[in-house]
This record gives C-alpha cells, sequence and structure tokens, in this order.
C-alpha cells in the first residue's frame, strides 16, 4: 500500500517488525519502508501522528529515527521547519516526561542533531538554534524527570558536538594533500601556544591554569613510562654512567618511579614499564666497567622500599573504601615481583633489613590487636592482610 495512504495501525505493524521481528524477510521489507517514509513528502505528518496517538514505545522510537535521518540530510531542510521541529520535541518531552528512556533519548538526538547543524545558521540577525541552553534551563527548574531530561539534552549535546563530519580524504589530491597540511600547522600552532602574557594581571595570587583533558594525563603518563623503558634497551648502563647528567636524571627518575608506586591506584599498567627499566638497571651492574658511579646501590634500595610500603599501605585503603583489591590480579603480581626480586638484590642486605622490619612491627600490631578487648573487625581484617 502506498505510503500515504498508510494508517497508524499499519505503521505500528511496520514498528513492530522493524524493532522486535523475528522473520527476517519482514524486517528486510520493514527497513525498505523505513527509507520510503523519509523521503515521503509525508514523512513529518506520519511522525507527529506516530508519536502524538501511537500506541507502543516502538511507534515513537520509529517516528524519533525518521526524524534524526530527516535532518541530517546533506540538503537540510529550511530553517523554519527545523526550529519547528527542534521546538515540537522540546514541547512533547516536556509534557511526556515518562517516556521510555529509549524514546526520550532518541528524541533528544535529533535535538542535538539540529542544534549542532544549525549552529552558525543566523535568522533574523539571531543564531537561533543556540536557544537550546535557555530551553534546557526550564527543563532544569522543572521536577525531577524534567531535570533528568535537561541533563541528558546537555550531555547528548556535548557528545553531538564532539562528533567530527568528515569525508574520506584523498592523498593523492594534492589540494588534500595541502589542506592537511595546512591544517596539521593550525593545530602544532594551537598545542605551541604561549599563555605567558595572556593573563589580565600575572602578579596577582590568583593565576590562570590551562587544564588539559584528563585522557591525555593519562595517556602521556604511560606513554613516558614507556620511555623509560625503552632507554635500557637503547642503551649500556656503561654508557649512561659517561653522560654527564646522569647523576640528575637517575634522580629525577627514582623520584618519579617512587611518586608513581605510592600512587598505585591509578594507571597500575604503566608500572610495569618503570620496573623493567629498574630491573635491567640492576641487571647491567656487574657488566659495568666504567669506574663513575651508577649510584643504583643509593636508588634501588628505595624503589624497593617504595614498591613493598606502597603496597602494605594499599591494604588499609582497599578493606575501608571496598575497592579492587590490586594484590587479587596475581598474574600482574607475580610478574612485579619476578622485576622487583632483581632490583631488591642491589643492596640485598637493606632489603632484608626492611623485610624483618616491617615483618616484626606488623606482627607485633597484630598481637595487640588480637589481646585487645576494644578490637575493631576492620583493623583486624587490615592488620591480617596486612
Amino acid at each position: 500500500m502506498a505510503l500515504h495512504f498508510q494508517s497508524l495501525a499499519e505503521l505500528e505493524v511496520l514498528c513492530t517488525h522493524l524493532y522486535i521481528g523475528t522473520d527476517l524477510t519482514q524486517r528486510i521489507e520493514a527497513e525498505k519502508a523505513l527509507l520510503e517514509l523519509i523521503d515521503s513528502p509525508e514523512c513529518l505528518s506520519k511522525c507527529q501522528l506516530l508519536l502524538e496517538q501511537g500506541t507502543t514505545s516502538y511507534a515513537q522510537l520509529l517516528a524519533a529515527t525518521c526524524l534524526s535521518k530527516l535532518v541530517s540530510r546533506v540538503n537540510p531542510l529550511p530553517i523554519e521547519q527545523r526550529i519547528d521541529i527542534r521546538n515540537y520535541i522540546l514541547n512533547y518531552v516536556a509534557s511526556q516526561p515518562k517516556l521510555a528512556p529509549f524514546v526520550i533519548q532518541a528524541l533528544i538526538q535529533v535535538i542535538a542533531k539540529i542544534t549542532k547543524l544549525g549552529w552558525f545558521e543566523v535568522q533574523k540577525d539571531q543564531l537561533v538554534f543556540r536557544e537550546i541552553i535557555a530551553d534546557v534551563k526550564k527543563f532544569l527548574q522543572g521536577t525531577v524527570e524534567h531535570c533528568i531530561i535537561g541533563v541528558m539534552i546537555l550531555s547528548e549535546l556535548t557528545q553531538e558536538m564532539n562528533l567530527v563530519l568528515a569525508k574520506p580524504l584523498n592523498l593523492q589530491d594534492q589540494g588534500q594533500q595541502n589542506l592537511v597540511m595546512q591544517v596539521l600547522k593550525l593545530v602544532l600552532s594551537c598545542l605551541s601556544f604561549d599563555f605567558i602574557g595572556s593573563s589580565a594581571d600575572e602578579s596577582a595570587d590568583d593565576l590562570c591554569t590551562v587544564q588539559i583533558p584528563t585522557t591525555w594525563r593519562t595517556s602521556n603518563y604511560h606513554e613516558f613510562c614507556r620511555f623509560l623503558a625503552r632507554l635500557k634497551t637503547n642503551y649500556q648502563l656503561g654508557e649512561l654512567v659517561m653522560v654527564k647528567e646522569y647523576p640528575e636524571v637517575i634522580r629525577l627518575i627514582a623520584n618519579f618511579t617512587i611518586t608513581s608506586l605510592q600512587h598505585w591506584e591509578f594507571a597500575p599498567n604503566s608500572v610495569h614499564y618503570l620496573l623493567t627499566l629498574w630491573q635491567r638497571m640492576v641487571a647491567s651492574v656487574p657488566f659495568v666497567k666504567s669506574t663513575e658511579p651508577h649510584l643504583l646501590d643509593t636508588y634501588a634500595p628505595e624503589i624497593t622500599k617504595a614498591f613493598i610500603t606502597s603496597r602494605l599501605e594499599s591494604v588499609a585503603i582497599v578493606v575501608r573504601d571496598n575497592l579492587d583489591d590490586p594484590l587479587d590480579d596475581t598474574a600482574t603480581v607475580f610478574q612485579q615481583l619476578e622485576q622487583l626480586c632483581t632490583v631488591s638484590r642491589c643492596e640485598y642486605e637493606k632489603t632484608c633489613t626492611l623485610l624483618v622490619q616491617l615483618f616484626d612491627q606488623n606482627a607485633q600490631n597484630y598481637q595487640k590487636l588480637l589481646h585487645s578487648a576494644t578490637a575493631v573487625n576492620v583493623d583486624m581484617t587490615i592488620q591480617e592482610g596486612q
């Protein structure tokens, strides 16, 4: 039957076949019908019919799907029509905040796409699609359900803005090659910008700080740890100690490693690379013929101490905050202990003294708790773990 003659009942059958149908043939036919519906002049009226009179959530989802594809076309709808669609959806979800969550999400995605694609469009000297923030504020001032919808709109809009709409590049084309080079130069210029002098008053105590995204920090940290691990792979210890800056560099690497071990809950996979560096450095000591001090007898015991004490201290945090115990990952622990056993052999006497001291101290604390009438179960669990 031609689409412009389809009734609400027929559209809902289409929804059933499309979203929950098990017959593959019917599903394929439903997908074809969906494409025809999107191209139909009656698409908007059919979507409105499904939203206002549909008896199932899948009918509303079909309407949202059609609208999403409609507003994402290469040849956009007239600006007035897109404004009407946006306002209609905002009023619709505001009047029916208890719709199925997946329906609300799908409708909000339509709003986000309309907003993004029309962000720079002007009507009567106004950037009309940027009024979404004022619309969201109305949701945030309403009921809990409306607040949730408002937050969902902001979240979806943020995600949509982060998506890059790009066409595949043909790097065989000289013009596109030049475009890529200019874009890379622009990115480099942005990343190389010197913020010194950009503050209105740098003599004030409150200085502006340029924060990089957290994902950059974690990634940079991990890659730096990998870089350090490669240091010993590319150079012999005998070569490194001959470098003038070696004493300062090895001190900084030791401090960096100790700090990383103490913050065991962050980027645990990076510790492997730091221990790899120290393991290889210590293993090379017998083969160093240079008279220059390698200083590993100074820093290796500190690395060993930091590893052991940080793991002991982690027990209390894991127990009290109910966190995942890193020591439960036996494969990782075994690997790290294999690396540490090499590091700990440098100044082995210091390692033995440390272990005996910590063992005696924890044993005494455990004995005190056993004989204490006021001992708390949590403290007992922590002491047993240590």
